[in-house]
């Protein structure tokens, strides 16, 4: 019996051990398995974590991006602005229409840094539209050029002040006639209205002859306001000119009326006494003939002097108008 107990006791320890090792392995194994469950959910984790971070590192970058294009664009508008005001101050400095319109095209062309500008001045009617002055521009510009408005749907929209003209390349865009860039060199083309303060007065065009461009819309913002004050300053120089023209026709009438109530009278009056004098003369009564004419002679000298004394006081400076009182009181003084 004892020895049967050792010969049990010898096979036990294999058996036993057999045992341990098998449940070690199937622990080792289910462990190995939680840790490649655990360790696959980590590179999720860290797969799902990156693509988030690269989404936001995307995000932050257009952010940032758009942050300094909008700075850009604040710090290009504002000198722009900056800009638009001297040249507000430089067209006012001009009252002549001609030389207004040469100043609007030359400091577009400065504003915007283009290569040629040009101005047109629209019709009563509207239906066409004439040019007046060019910067840039070959030959002798756009002086004299006729730009016909109706039935041109691209200038009745611009003209309708719907949206400026836009062109980025002339070549590709149907809206822009094929003699027109073989006439006048030109690759890109914006157009503006240029409006006064209360109607429609002209268009202005940038030009840009040897290379294509993409208008910006700080820069087509910026052309449109420096068109409204171009527009007022145009405005006022052809009010300035008006007010000129009427001076000048109330001047013209007055001296008119100055010599139909002097120079005239004095003309027929003297023609009538000539015949008298010359009747005397017929019927021999040559003393009354004599001092007849010898009181010609002296109407003749005065009329001369009233004359003289008009045409001397079309050479002075106006006098400032002033009120009746202060006219009666200037006259009482000069009698003293």
């Amino acid at each position: 019996q004892r020895q049967m107990c050792i010969r049990d006791s010898i096979w036990a320890v294999p058996i036993f051990g057999f045992v341990y090792f098998r449940e070690q392995s199937i622990a080792k194994k289910q462990a190995e398995e939680a840790l490649a469950v655990h360790r696959e959910h980590l590179e999720q984790l860290v797969t799902r974590r990156t693509a988030e971070l690269s989404t936001a590192n995307e995000q932050l970058q257009q952010e940032i991006a758009e942050r300094m294009r909008a700075e850009s664009s604040a710090e290009q508008c504002a000198v722009g602005m900056s800009h638009l005001h001297e040249i507000s101050l430089l067209l006012n400095t001009t009252l002549e229409p001609a030389e207004t319109c040469r100043l609007i095209t030359s400091q577009a062309v400065a504003l915007l840094e283009c290569s040629a500008a040009g101005l047109f001045r629209l019709q009563a009617d509207g239906r066409a539209a004439l040019g007046v002055a060019s910067q840039g521009m070959v030959a002798s510009g756009v002086d004299g050029m006729r730009l016909q408005v109706a039935g041109n749907e691209t200038l009745q929209q611009l003209v309708s002040g719907i949206d400026p003209l836009v062109v980025d390349d002339v070549r590709s865009d149907p809206r822009i006639p094929r003699g027109m860039w073989k006439r006048y060199p030109m690759r890109a083309l914006l157009g503006t209205t240029v409006r006064g303060t209360g109607e429609l007065r002209g268009i202005l065009f940038l030009v840009e002859s040897t290379r294509t461009r993409c208008w910006q819309a700080t820069e087509i913002k910026i052309l449109q306001n420096f068109a409204n004050r171009a527009g007022i300053a145009w405005e006022n120089a052809y009010f300035h000119k008006q007010l000129e023209w009427a001076a000048a026709l109330e001047e013209r009438q007055r001296i008119a009326a100055e010599m139909h109530d002097g120079l005239a009278q004095t003309i027929s009056m003297l023609a009538l006494r000539n015949d008298q004098a010359s009747e005397m003369v017929e019927n021999r009564r040559l003393k009354p003939a004599l001092d007849e004419l010898s009181q010609i002679q002296d109407i003749i000298s005065v009329a001369g002097s009233d004359l003289r004394r008009s045409i001397a006081s079309l050479h002075e400076n106006p006098r400032l108008p002033c009120s009746l009182q202060e006219a009666l009181e200037e006259l009482l003084n000069g009698d003293n």
